[in-house]
């Protein structure tokens, strides 16, 4: 059970782009765990590692060290990602609003997947990917090309927690992507890592939340909204 989970973050500022715009018309106030130092990949880049309890198992968590925002609704309810959250199975099925600070000019790839297929003790058809759009230009999500359309996740019963993972990555221009004639068939055993890598992509923002089936309630830790976070990881 995820109880008394504890999240640590490291967060770094964001990544050396030209003037910036956010893809939507505001930006959300989303709750997350507090950061505490910064850190880099050994190419330099920004890395975000939220490390977090499950039962008696440490869990690592690495993503690029910017925040891609996330918000699943159903009806009049809104759930937001902020990682590492629990997820109520009501909203698992609708395709999720993303947004994130991007700029116009530059080309996006997005990417959710599971690495906990069929079960994080037995990964064996980890990662499944749940989602892949590519060359998102700016941040409009409706004119990338959808290479796997989104599915919802359905842990096996029993299994215990998934991960759910969101990879925002900034491509170095329009690419045609070869993966295309065969995704609609196969979507586990995939590696965001080695995509990334093949088609020279730079890591850009993330997020993750988990659920398992069936559900417990979230357990809520401390909170900052994301000014708060930046602000801690400036400095």
């Amino acid at each position: 059970m995820f109880s008394k989970a504890f999240v640590c973050c490291f967060l770094v500022g964001t990544l050396a782009l030209p003037d910036k715009h956010v893809s939507d018309s505001t930006k959300s106030h989303q709750s997350v765990p507090k950061a505490h130092e910064v850190t880099t990949t050994n190419d330099g880049d920004p890395r975000l590692e939220v490390n977090y309890k499950d039962g008696e198992d440490d869990i690592k968590v690495a993503l690029p060290g910017d925040i891609v925002h996330v918000e699943y609704t159903n009806g009049k309810q809104t759930e937001t990602v902020h990682f590492g959250n629990e997820l109520r199975p009501a909203f698992w099925k609708v395709t999720p609003h993303v947004h994130w600070d991007a700029h116009p000019l530059i080309h996006y790839t997005l990417v959710m997947v599971d690495p906990d297929a069929p079960s994080r003790q037995n990964p064996t058809l980890g990662e499944f990917r749940h989602w892949l759009v590519v060359n998102i230009p700016g941040g409009n999500i409706t004119l990338g090309e959808t290479i796997t359309a989104y599915t919802g996740p359905d842990p096996p019963v029993g299994t215990g927690f998934h991960r759910y993972i969101f990879y925002l990555y900034r491509q170095p221009g329009p690419i045609e992507f070869d993966e295309k004639h065969r995704a609609a068939w196969k979507r586990e055993k995939f590696s965001a890592k080695m995509f990334a890598e093949k088609h020279y992509l730079k890591g850009e923002a993330g997020n993750f939340f988990i659920a398992k089936n069936p559900p417990t309630e979230p357990v809520v830790t401390e909170e900052y909204n994301y000014e708060t976070l930046k602000e801690i990881g400036d400095k």
